[in-house]
């Protein structure tokens, strides 16, 4: 049996990376941002774009189009945005 560090869910370490506001409101990404300004969230040996970990965190799934900002903020990684 393997001993060792219990791996982490992915939502823990993800949400200490956000700046949480009122439900109606930008959260920020506050992690490492790629060149594009979009939130990068490192997952296994995987760089990911932070906006769409919230939505699959909050939704459990991604839509196979992509999943886009309304209110065109790069860094908000709030779901309902």
């Amino acid at each position: 049996m393997k001993s060792g560090p219990k791996p982490r869910l992915i939502e823990d370490r993800f949400w200490p990376h956000v700046d949480r506001r009122a439900r109606d409101e930008c959260w920020l990404w506050t992690g490492a941002l790629f060149a594009s300004g979009y939130g990068a969230f490192r997952d296994g040996g995987n760089t990911k774009l932070a906006h769409r970990i919230s939505f699959e965190i909050a939704n459990g799934h991604l839509p196979a189009e992509d999943v886009c900002h309304s209110c065109d903020a790069r860094r908000c990684v709030n779901p309902e945005h």
